[in-house]
């Protein structure tokens, strides 16, 4: 009976040796799936759009800006935004990039299918408009598309914009 016993005992522990490597071999295929997702964003992006919208970035233009609420989306287009709170004001910055399918031609369409008014920006990019009821810029920039928000207590912030999207190309 304790020989019996002993072997079970065994058999349990032996099994959970097997499970215990077998999940750490799989956590290593994780990560490593987790990194080549990166740099497959990377390589379709060719930087990633919170790597040019930083908290830091947005700190440099409000030094006392707090309560930061970051959000990314990967789908449809690659997007990261940031609500914060700044002298007791509310603002949201936003931005999505799309570098798969940039081209004038997608641009036009999708400018042509935006029922809100919009005004051409000159200087910004190949082409630029800016959206006053979004606080949008977007623009053709021959290489992306690019869309950029800047909203002061939910208010369109035409200058915000413009600043952040200057600031943004300057970095491409």
């Amino acid at each position: 009976m304790k020989n019996t016993s002993l072997k079970i005992v065994s058999v349990f522990l032996l099994l959970v040796v097997i499970i215990s490597c077998n999940s750490k071999s799989d956590t290593s295929k994780n990560k490593e799936h987790n990194k080549t997702t990166v740099s497959e964003k990377q390589s379709n992006n060719s930087l990633l759009v919170c790597d040019l919208l930083t908290e830091n970035y947005i700190k440099s233009i409000f030094p006392d800006a707090t309560n930061f609420k970051q959000t990314s989306m990967d789908k449809p287009y690659p997007s990261c935004s940031y609500r914060f709170v700044s002298n007791g004001t509310n603002y949201k910055f936003g931005m999505t990039m799309v570098k798969k399918y940039a081209s004038e031609k997608n641009f036009n369409r999708a400018m042509e299918s935006m029922k809100s008014k919009k005004t051409s920006l000159q200087g910004i990019g190949k082409t630029a408009y800016y959206f006053p009821s979004l606080g949008q810029v977007s623009l053709f920039d021959g290489n992306y598309i690019i869309h950029i928000n800047a909203n002061k207590e939910e208010k369109g912030d035409k200058e915000m914009a413009i600043r952040i999207t200057k600031d943004i190309l300057s970095k491409l």
